[in-house]
């Protein structure tokens, strides 16, 4: 008969990672995913209300801090909750296909249908994992059997249960060799370690994953079209079979980036509901074309996150919560991820701008307590905190937030008063906390997950590579002219940083993007609020236009939000990111 299949993934106990688990489980019943989805849930307190947002959660003591040595490294419970899990649970499918918990079943995983087999379990390529190579020096290789057979996999696995009973000790087993042994920390790919410099490399579990598979003797069927990240280019169906929603990622108007709902507790009753996205069938795109597909394909995650809220709040809080007000982006890729603005703060800050390039230089500014009142006001406005913290910068940093109406062009932030980003300092701000209570600070000393608006790297048991995602992020597929699926196969970017520095020598090629759109709005911004200036200031002197002045206007439209970033990777990269008070 046909072989069965369970699916889990891990997670730690925080809102953060419920909401994650909602739309995971609502998606594989929407699908018929076959036999169960269990989420292992590393959680310490007995009474967490979130336990059972999935009807099958298994819980296990939280690796976050290691039992043992006190190692602060949250990916410790991926490897940790699947081996209590067996042990406890004594699972009895013929395969286990492990997950993240970003991520949606868009198609029923089979055995079949993605050609699994005992000793040749599947999982997507991992081309930065640059340690297994013979020419990387890692210490800890010197103790593995069969190093020469480690490959450059990772991202989701699906696997024969007899060979995950194998690997999952000796996952834990060479996670926890590579976080202790200074001599394993350079060469892997990491690049935010400093090649070993800061201490031990966030990677360092998914390090252990392909040295217990090679130690097992597996060889692994390498694929890179069962999992896909929205915006992305897809192959032919029945490609993807999982949607990884790791990245921001926008369709037409619609934009979503699950950081931006990080602090949020969707689940707690009366319950919060997501955007409406767009419907597929109101998509502008020519039927069967490529960009059509690749959009409905993307509001997979957007319907399936929006329904999943929804029914929650109807079957679980007893009533069907209302939609939120509709929310219109402005998007560009600045690259390797997109940015995307809300569409009323983008046309208002092109009339911010036009509005200083209009009044020129030479003008006093009316009112001289409209001012920067920190040096790097100028810097963390460009970063866009202008919107995210906007308690601290309207007050603080009036100026570079374009709140000085009569400020002269050069005074808003002239360049020299824009420190270059590898040499200024990092300020003293108020702690910012993770879902779990864990300061940046503390994260920075233990790789442990930071918050505020940006990513928690590797929240809730999450792999290494959710933590880089939070871990990995699909670099799309290049588009060649004419038909087919022209262009390389795809790779991955580590989307558990700025949401996502690759972490080797891959360029991540944009996904068809809406460039023309987005510079059309420029344009159209600039102009409406270039004339309704004019005639309203009615100043005789001349103007300074953009080619004239010497003032670096604040970003356009599409440049103003801040790139998706994991806090745990801003924390591990190899400069310290400036960060104003909240």
């Amino acid at each position: 008969g046909e072989a069965t299949v369970h699916t889990i993934f891990s997670t730690e106990c925080s809102p953060y990672m419920d909401w994650q688990t909602l739309g995971l489980v609502y998606s594989a019943d929407k699908v018929g995913q076959q036999g169960p989805i269990t989420r292992l849930m590393a959680c310490d307190d007995p009474d967490y209300p979130g336990k059972d947002v999935a009807p099958d959660t298994h819980v296990h003591p939280n690796w976050a801090v290691h039992p043992k040595t006190g190692d602060r490294y949250s990916p410790y419970n991926k490897p940790a909750s699947i081996v209590h899990w067996l042990e406890h649970a004594k699972p009895t499918a013929d395969y286990v296909v492990i997950l993240d918990a970003d991520m949606v079943i868009r198609k029923a995983i089979t055995a079949e249908a993605v050609g699994v087999e005992r000793g040749r379990p599947i999982s997507a390529e991992y081309g930065y994992l640059k340690g297994v190579y013979a020419s990387s020096y890692m210490k800890v290789k010197e103790r593995v059997r069969n190093v020469d057979k480690a490959q450059q996999v990772g991202g989701f696995s699906v696997m024969h249960l007899e060979d995950l009973k194998v690997v999952a000790p000796l996952w834990l087993k060479w996670t926890e060799e590579v976080r202790q042994d200074p001599d394993s920390w350079a060469n892997t790919g990491d690049i935010y370690n400093d090649n070993g410099k800061k201490g031990p490399p966030w990677i360092a579990e998914m390090y252990g994953y392909v040295f217990a598979c090679a130690e097992a003797g597996l060889d692994f069927k390498v694929s890179n079209d069962f999992m896909l990240y929205p915006g992305y280019q897809p192959k032919p169906e029945p490609w993807p079979m999982v949607l990884h929603y790791g990245i921001t990622y926008n369709v037409d108007w619609y934009a979503f980036d699950k950081h931006w709902y990080m602090a949020t507790d969707m689940t707690k009753c009366p319950g919060k509901v997501f955007p409406r996205p767009p419907k597929p069938e109101d998509l502008q795109d020519k039927p069967g074309s490529r960009e059509r597909r690749r959009k409905e394909i993307a509001l997979v995650v957007a319907w399936g996150l929006y329904e999943a809220s929804k029914a929650w709040t109807r079957d679980h809080c007893g009533h069907e919560q209302p939609d939120p007000p509709e929310k219109r982006y402005v998007c560009a890729f600045k690259g390797p991820v997109w940015t995307c603005d809300e569409e009323h703060k983008a046309l208002a800050r092109a009339a911010r701008t036009g509005a200083a390039q209009l009044r020129g230089a030479g003008a006093a500014t009316a009112n001289p307590a409209c001012k920067n009142e920190n040096e790097f006001c100028c810097d963390w406005a460009e970063k866009g905190e202008c919107d995210r913290n906007a308690d601290f910068m309207l007050s603080s940093c009036k100026l570079a937030c374009g709140e000085c109406p009569d400020a002269p062009a050069e005074e808003v932030c002239a360049p020299d008063k824009q420190a270059e980003d590898e040499t200024t300092p990092q300020p003293q701000p108020s702690p910012r906390f993770d879902a779990s209570g864990a300061t940046l600070a503390q994260a920075r000393a233990t790789a442990a997950e930071g918050a505020g608006d940006g990513e928690a790297g590797a929240d809730g048991g999450a792999s290494a590579d959710e933590g880089e995602d939070d871990g990995e992020a699909a670099a799309e597929e290049e588009e060649e002219d004419g038909e087919g699926d022209g262009g390389e196969s795809e790779r991955w970017m580590a989307d558990y940083h700025p949401d996502a520095s690759h972490q080797g020598s891959y360029s991540a090629p944009a996904p068809r993007a809406v460039g023309s759109q987005v510079a059309t709005w420029n344009v159209v911004l600039w102009m409406m609020a270039l004339l309704a200036l004019v005639f309203a200031l009615g100043r005789s002197s001349a103007p300074v236009w953009p080619g004239q002045q010497t003032a670096r206007p604040p970003s356009s439209s599409g440049e103003l939000a801040e790139e998706a970033r994991a806090a745990a990777l801003t924390a591990l990269s190899e400069r310290e990111v400036s960060t104003p008070p909240t």
